[in-house]
């Protein structure tokens, strides 16, 4: 999954990729920043298994944390936002579910709630 960083005028400032394990086809479907830490979280789809992925990264962009929720079959999330308190929502399609839920706090640490 790459990430890059452009100021106003679509320039490139920095920019990051992240596998999740060698030899998966990974890719990020959504992105938000929090604007209060900078830290950005990337929301999309890894073939490990066929899961969800969840990134936080850093200002900088290191990688600080990653989650890959498993809600049985072919899963993919399509959104990520954050409420005022800094917990990280994701959704998206999963095979056994017809749709996903997860929730976080801004460490990555939570639950699936399907």
């Amino acid at each position: 999954i790459s990430v890059l960083r452009l100021d106003a005028a679509g320039a490139e400032l920095d920019r990051t990729s992240v596998n999740i394990a060698a030899g998966t086809t990974d890719r990020g479907n959504a992105v938000v920043v929090n604007e209060a830490t900078g830290d950005v979280y990337v929301a999309g789809f890894t073939s490990q298994n066929n899961d969800f992925v969840v990134l936080r990264l850093s200002a900088a962009l290191d990688t600080l944390a990653t989650q890959t929720p498993t809600f049985g079959g072919q899963d993919e999330a399509f959104g990520v936002a954050l409420d005022g308190t800094g917990r990280v929502f994701v959704v998206g399609s999963a095979q056994n579910t017809d749709f996903a839920v997860a929730r976080y706090d801004a460490d990555l640490n939570g639950e699936v709630l399907e």
